[in-house]
């Protein structure tokens, strides 16, 4: 699982979405110039969740996706990574995800948790269109229905 979660010669932050002062959503990609033909080229989504039991029973066989521990000062935390390919995959129901909504549970125990300790240093970075647009309902892959 990559844990470095800054910036370094050979990757970069694309996106982090933060929840208080820890990132509880960040995807990181390689440097390279030329993705298509770069075998070394990577993108990786990461989303940090409340500490769970056994991280080990969320690992892929096939090494699609990890799950495993980050430490943060002043918290530890569980956090499932996999490249965007299998990432968009999961989302248009492409492969299988059986730890979804267990994941997305864990996640949303984080971030409220965060949320109640209450403003940081961070909150003037807040940004109200995006966090509208990120939250709106969005219709179903396939259909034009959108969930209520």
């Amino acid at each position: 699982m990559h844990e470095e979660t800054n910036r370094t010669k050979t990757e970069h932050r694309l996106l982090t979405l933060s929840c208080g002062n820890l990132e509880t959503l960040f995807i990181v990609a390689s440097t390279s110039r030329d993705y298509a033909n770069d075998p070394d080229a990577f993108v990786f989504v990461n989303m940090n969740t409340a500490l769970l039991d056994d991280e080990s029973r969320f690992r892929d066989p096939a090494g699609r996706w990890a799950v495993g521990r980050l430490g943060y000062r002043g918290e530890t935390v569980s956090s499932l990574q996999l490249d965007l390919g299998t990432f968009l995959a999961i989302i248009y129901g492409d492969i299988d995800f059986p730890y979804f909504d267990e994941l997305v549970d864990a996640a949303f125990n984080l971030n409220t948790r965060l949320m109640r300790r209450g403003s940081t240093m961070y909150s003037r970075f807040h940004n109200e269109k995006l966090a509208d647009l990120l939250l709106a309902p969005r219709p179903s892959p396939g259909t034009d229905k959108v969930p209520r």
